[in-house]
């Protein structure tokens, strides 16, 4: 008889010891998350990806090209599996916030800078293994990449700093004003409609005129809500 009892509690301990091992039921779902203020030095390319992979913070007294501005938590009602429009929309909104906070919050100005705003979920293996955070990270885009942040990003204004304002190349790419540069971004107004070329055409010619100093301007067109767009004048420049 206590032979059977050992042996119905060997078996007893078998079946018991895989139900610590699911994934998910102990997993901390910040697992992984940057923390607000954490510095990376990251590419342009690996800014355009959902997830950045191997990346660990670096010193934000070095050379840094992101800077975290909010790190959330995926909302209850939702998965990694939900509709990706879903998610962003819900990630969204605590994102803007705090880019808000930190530049900012006027889109009529934000067209006419070179700062760029990141959105980063976890790795599909953080994913597998519970994570649902995500962290929202700001970088300024240069000619080339992405350009090593300040120590205090500036806010957008009308005059804000070269490192930061928005110009336009010989070859008609954006870039910072303290780049090399054709263009500068010079005034920036909404309009009604789509953004089509007609459109664009026809609310630059009635505005940009005013706020350039002569001919050769150039202009560009962004979506906002509310059936309208934002439109930029380009001003050229000596360089």
């Amino acid at each position: 008889m206590l032979g059977r009892l050992v042996l119905i509690g060997a078996a007893l301990a078998a079946l018991t010891l895989p139900t610590t091992a699911y994934a998910g039921e102990t997993a901390d779902p910040m697992a992984g998350a940057p923390a607000v203020g954490d510095c990376f030095d990251i590419t342009y390319a690996q800014g355009m990806k959902t997830s950045l992979h191997g990346e660990d913070p670096v010193d934000c007294a070095g050379d840094h090209t992101a800077v975290v501005a909010a790190v959330g938590k995926l909302p209850g009602r939702l998965d990694w599996d939900s509709p990706k429009a879903k998610i962003y929309r819900a990630t969204g909104k605590v994102c803007a916030s705090a880019f808000h906070d930190l530049t900012g919050n006027d889109t009529l100005l934000w067209q006419r800078s070179q700062y760029a705003y990141w959105q980063f979920w976890p790795t599909k293996s953080q994913q597998a293994d519970g994570a649902r955070w995500f962290d929202c990270m700001v970088s300024i885009k240069g000619a080339r990449d992405l350009n090593a942040l300040p120590d205090t990003l500036p806010h957008l204004s009308r005059h804000m700093p070269d490192s930061v304002a928005r110009c336009v190349t010989r070859t008609n790419g954006y870039t910072t004003c303290a780049e090399a540069h054709r263009w500068r971004a010079t005034f920036s107004f909404y309009a009604h409609g789509k953004a089509t070329r007609k459109h664009l055409n026809a609310a630059a010619n009635r505005r940009c005129p005013a706020h350039v100093s002569g001919p050769g301007w150039l202009t560009s067109a962004y979506d906002v809500a509310g059936k309208r767009f934002v439109v930029v004048c380009y001003d050229k420049t000596r360089q």
